[in-house]
């Protein structure tokens, strides 16, 4: 994760340390081989599967697959929204012109239940967490764009229309769209492979 959050990440070295993890690497190159970036030439390289995807997916897809090492019967669910939250996120950042952004707003909406999957106070995993500063702002409850678009995530879950209130709710997001964002994040997130 502190290799993913340089500004320019060595793929080099990404490569040698996602190598010492069997399984991490192996559902590296399951994913890049996947029918969401699949190209015509199998990659088998992990060096090759990092580029192909390029750094912003590559932050994404780590933060996926660490988070379903967490997995367990019991917190399947949670998980599941956690993605859809992460999805729909994103596709209101991107709505909200937002789009050099995108990646926070997905890994803000991804990590928001990280305190209920580890039982532990978010404040104290936060501070061992390499994430950037206005992520950890947002799932800390600090008032930011981003805290709002999460809070707005949360509200349209649970559909609790008092929290959709247009304050919250992006600059350049209708409350219209919302059910239509939401859809496309549902039907992503049904599509992984975890």
């Amino acid at each position: 994760m502190g290799m993913l959050n340089h500004s320019d990440p060595d793929f080099q070295e990404l490569a040698d340390a996602v190598m010492t993890d069997l399984g991490l690497s192996f559902k590296l190159l399951r994913l890049v081989n996947s029918v969401y970036y699949g190209s015509r030439h199998e990659i088998r390289n992990i060096k090759q599967a990092l580029v192909q995807l390029g750094i912003t997916e590559l932050r994404k897809w780590i933060y996926i697959l660490m988070l379903t090492d967490k997995q367990t019967v019991e917190n399947r669910e949670l998980i599941h929204n956690c993605f859809i939250r992460a999805k729909f996120m994103e596709l209101l950042a991107e709505k909200s012109g937002q789009a050099d952004s995108q990646c926070d707003y997905f890994i803000t909406g991804m990590f928001s239940a990280i305190d209920v999957l580890l039982n532990r106070d978010m404040e104290k995993i936060l501070n061992q967490a390499f994430l950037p500063e206005n992520v950890k702002d947002a799932l800390l409850g600090r008032e930011t764009p981003m805290k709002n678009a999460l809070d707005v995530a949360l509200s349209y879950e649970r559909l609790d229309s008092e929290g959709l209130t247009p304050e919250k709710i992006p600059k350049g997001v209708a409350k219209e769209d919302l059910i239509t964002l939401y859809l496309h994040s549902l039907a992503w997130a049904n599509k992984l492979e975890y």
